[in-house]
Parts: C-alpha cells; sequence; structure tokens
C-alpha cells in the first residue's frame, strides 16, 4: 500500500498566499512529526449536487485502501526537500528566466473591487517568497507551501517516499471524514453555520472577516481534525 502525500493540489504554481498576516495566534495549532492515515477501500458517491458543470454526473465509485498525509505539505517540510535535494522550483525557474509571464499568482482579493481580478502575476513569487521579492518565510515554517507545481508536488512525494494523491482518493478521503454525510460542507461549518476549518467569512474576495481566527492562509492542524483524523 503506497502513501498518497497532500502537497498542494496546485497546476502552474498558482499560491493561496494573503497580503495580510492572520490575527490569531499560532500557539494553539498542532506541531509535530507528519503523520499518515490509513483510509480503508469502500465507495463513495462522486459529485455528489455539484456546484460546477464539470463536476457532473454523479457517479458512485469504488477506492482501493491506501495511507494519505494528515495535512498539507508545509514550508519547512519542503525546505527539508529543497535543502536535501537542491531541487528548484518552476516559480523560481520561471522568475530566474524572466520575460513575460514569469513568476507566479499571488491572491490579493483584499485590495480588489467587487469585479476585479483576485489574483495578481508577481513577478519573484516563489515558495520562498510567497508575496514577491520583499516577502520570506518568517513564522510561516507551519504553513502550507505555496507557489508549487503539479511537478514540484511530485518530485517532493517521490523524494519523501510516497506519491500524489488521485481526485478520487482525496475526494474519498474527505468525505470519509465528514461528521454529516447529509452535509457536504459539514467538514467546514458546524449545524450552527459557524466555521469549524479554515475558510472564507465575507464577501469574496473583498473582504474576509477572519471568524475562524485567520484572515488568509493559516498553518496546518489549527481545527479539529476530521472523523478519520485530516486535517
Amino acid at each position: 500500500m503506497r502513501r498518497a502525500v497532500i502537497a498542494i493540489p496546485l497546476v502552474l504554481s498558482l499560491g493561496a498566499c494573503s497580503v495580510e498576516a492572520p490575527p490569531h495566534s499560532v500557539a494553539t495549532c498542532r506541531e509535530g512529526p507528519t503523520s499518515f492515515v490509513n483510509v480503508p477501500a469502500g465507495a463513495y458517491t462522486k459529485g455528489v449536487r455539484p456546484l460546477y458543470p464539470e463536476e457532473a454526473p454523479s457517479q458512485r465509485v469504488h477506492v482501493p485502501g491506501f495511507q494519505i498525509q494528515s495535512h498539507e505539505v508545509t514550508n519547512d517540510e519542503f525546505a527539508a526537500f529543497v535543502l536535501a535535494s537542491g531541487y528548484v522550483t518552476d516559480a523560481e525557474r520561471s522568475a530566474a528566466a524572466g520575460g513575460t509571464g514569469a513568476g507566479s499568482a499571488v491572491f490579493i482579493g483584499f485590495e480588489t473591487e467587487v469585479l476585479g481580478n483576485p489574483w495578481r502575476l508577481v513577478p519573484g513569487a516563489t515558495w520562498r517568497t510567497p508575496e514577491g521579492p520583499d516577502s520570506d518565510l518568517a513564522g510561516r515554517g507551519n504553513y502550507p507551501v505555496v507557489h508549487v507545481s503539479q511537478g514540484d508536488a511530485s518530485a517532493y512525494a517521490e523524494w519523501a517516499g510516497a506519491r500524489l494523491p488521485s481526485e478520487v482518493e482525496w475526494e474519498y478521503a474527505a468525505s470519509l471524514g465528514l461528521t454529516d454525510n447529509e452535509r457536504p460542507d459539514s467538514g467546514a461549518y458546524d449545524h450552527a453555520s459557524q466555521p469549524v476549518a479554515n475558510t472564507w467569512q465575507g464577501v469574496f474576495p473583498i473582504s474576509d472577516v477572519g471568524e475562524d481566527g485567520f484572515r488568509g492562509a493559516a498553518p496546518v492542524g489549527c481545527f479539529q481534525s476530521s472523523e478519520i483524523g485530516l486535517y
């Protein structure tokens, strides 16, 4: 049974980065060595109540058992990989090459108008410099790594002796962890509509009021784990 690693499921170096520091102490967030969760073989319905056309039609899918990392890959974990292997990410190569389209996409929703584009292509935005050349990872070791392409994530997973989860595996693991199978959003909000995960509260993409304790991204493991132990 091979392990499946959640790195950030983004392609083409898109990083969900906030331009505002989260007004929350990370002292209560989970820290410690990476662990893997056993996901038993089973079945789930893919595409239940689809929000987008490409998510239809709904279908019953059978999934073999596997293991998955309990939380996203952090900056500290990715840094250990880079230090050991000398790996250079696609966003870093892009920044070094320069030219039109160099860089990576940074989420700047707090600065946009209602009809504006909440993403901006920033030359020099990399996993080391999440908002661009003038930013760094100080105090963000336990945050999910961003600005990694699918190729970067695959390279990390191989180095870690693992692999990336498939879309079906990822969705299946998430569905097993729901506290209420009748509510697909029960992993994000409780019955009183209060956030139990890092989500956006407010008018997207203008204002994230941070009712969950964070405005923008959050360190890993800052909320209660799912029913099967995933953060």
